[in-house]
């Protein structure tokens, strides 16, 4: 919770600057969603895992609105990273066809076995010391959550890199860097975390703090991925009405900037 409000605070200038005052669309829908849900759920979360009267009871109750809020925010932040992708390829709609349908065969069944999960996962009585909720049996479930959340980022970033490798590796600039440096970074993060939540989910079962590290650090990189963007895109955009155009070389790396321009105001 501590990491979450300063990232906040760090990031609220950029936020004033590049988010409150831009139109509202699909990208800044997902962003408030993605930015501020967390702030719900993380507490309860808190509360549900260090909690020493918790009731069973309560766990119960607490578990099913965790796993709906944190199912949305998740769902946010992948949000984040379709719309980013599929704007690399000038919103192809074949893609965004093929990328949805992938999605959906992932996150459909995914999402109906969590939701039978949270209504039947059994509590039991926490042993001698420890504190909050227990879970008193193993929970496969939560395992293909991870690996789909792995699964679905690798695929993502996959499109990206290719499309930066083929469209634009001769061009360069502080938006470019911005642009692969954090999707790369934040995927390598984020698919470390899955990779513990999914080796936490076999080994130590009735554990699941590590997904709340994964939901927390979800929310944190996907915002600053947009504000990252969107301030490179107006320094960019700034930088581009000195560049010379007298030339092919220059008018085809401008081209290049433009489209990732406009990439980042999505």
């Amino acid at each position: 919770m501590a990491l979450l409000v300063y990232d906040y605070l760090c990031t609220l200038e950029l936020e004033v600057q590049h988010i409150w005052p831009s139109r509202w669309s699909l990208t800044k829908v997902l962003y408030v969603v993605t930015r501020y849900s967390p702030f719900i759920d993380v507490p309860m979360s808190l509360y549900f895992y260090f909690s020493p009267d918790i009731t069973i009871a309560e766990c119960r109750k607490i578990n099913r609105v965790i796993v709906w809020l944190t199912g949305i925010g998740v769902g946010s932040a992948q949000g984040i990273l379709v719309v980013r992708t599929i704007s690399l390829y000038d919103n192809n709609r074949r893609l965004m066809q093929y990328v949805c349908c992938f999605l959906i065969l992932i996150y459909t069944p995914t999402i109906v076995l969590l939701l039978l999960w949270s209504t039947s996962v059994p509590f039991g009585v926490p042993p001698p010391g420890i504190v909050g909720c227990h879970f008193s049996g193993k929970h496969p479930i939560m395992l293909g959550s991870y690996a789909a959340i792995a699964l679905s980022e690798t695929l993502l970033v996959g499109l990206s890199v290719w499309i930066g490798i083929k469209k634009f590796r001769r061009s360069a600039g502080h938006l470019i860097t911005t642009f692969y440096r954090d999707g790369v970074f934040f995927f390598m993060y984020l698919f470390i975390m899955s990779i513990t939540n999914i080796v936490a989910s076999v080994f130590s079962p009735n554990i699941d703090l590590p997904s709340t590290c994964q939901r927390v650090m979800h929310a944190i990189f996907s915002a600053r991925l947009i504000l990252h963007l969107r301030e490179a895109a107006c320094e960019s955009s700034e930088s581009m009405q000195y560049l010379p155009r007298i030339s092919s070389i220059h008018f085809n790396h401008t081209t290049s900037q433009n489209h990732l321009a406009r990439v980042g105001t999505i």
